[in-house]
């Protein structure tokens, strides 16, 4: 709106969600964004009333470097594992104000099973093992969890958003629960 109004010279605008835990400040910026807060590739999608979907191509896990808490140093193809009806992609939304990531259930289980987590359905929620020695293991190191999505709605080029474990490591509090619970923020829509 701003934009066509003529008072924005872009239409573009960068958010960075940041981390109260890990004492990082967010920000967001309408009409142009940050590049000081850019490791990669930007991206331009499509915006529809309201929201803002992208082809998701696939989701991994890696290490941005050193040693891996994990047995393999990556894993690939966790968005399909399990779910033949997932072909090349599937359409998400990105949503900045919900803390969950709602991906189909077989999607959130790949991920779980490399992970020390156990699903409770009463919450939707896979919570963290916090007495299992890899937790600390996986939320302290470089490991981190990667979508990658199409550029620029192109079909034969990519980029790769990585998310360190650390800030999937969330708690869950008062009054969903009455004791502070860290919970892993993959929430399992229907396959």
């Amino acid at each position: 709106y701003l934009y066509e109004a003529g008072q924005l010279a872009s239409n573009s605008y960068g958010l960075h969600i940041g981390s109260v835990a890990l004492g990082i400040p967010p920000s967001a910026l309408v009409g142009g964004y940050d590049q000081s807060r850019l490791l990669g590739v930007v991206t331009a999608q499509s915006y529809q009333l309201y929201s803002l979907p992208i082809d998701l191509l696939d989701i991994g896990i890696g290490v941005a470097e050193g040693g891996s808490p994990f047995a393999d140093t990556s894993f690939s193809g966790l968005l399909a594992q399990g779910n033949s009806s997932i072909r090349v992609s599937i359409p998400v939304l990105i949503e900045a104000t919900i803390p969950y990531l709602y991906l189909p259930g077989s999607t959130c289980d790949a991920i779980a099973a490399q992970l020390p987590v156990t699903f409770h359905s009463d919450y939707g929620l896979y919570f963290w093992n916090t007495t299992d020695p890899k937790y600390t293991r996986i939320v302290t190191s470089p490991a981190y969890l990667s979508f990658t999505f199409r550029l620029n709605q192109s079909n034969s080029q990519n980029m790769t958003i990585k998310v360190p474990f650390g800030l999937l490591n969330l708690t869950l509090q008062a009054p969903l629960i009455n004791t502070p619970t860290q919970y892993f923020p993959c929430r399992p829509l229907t396959d």
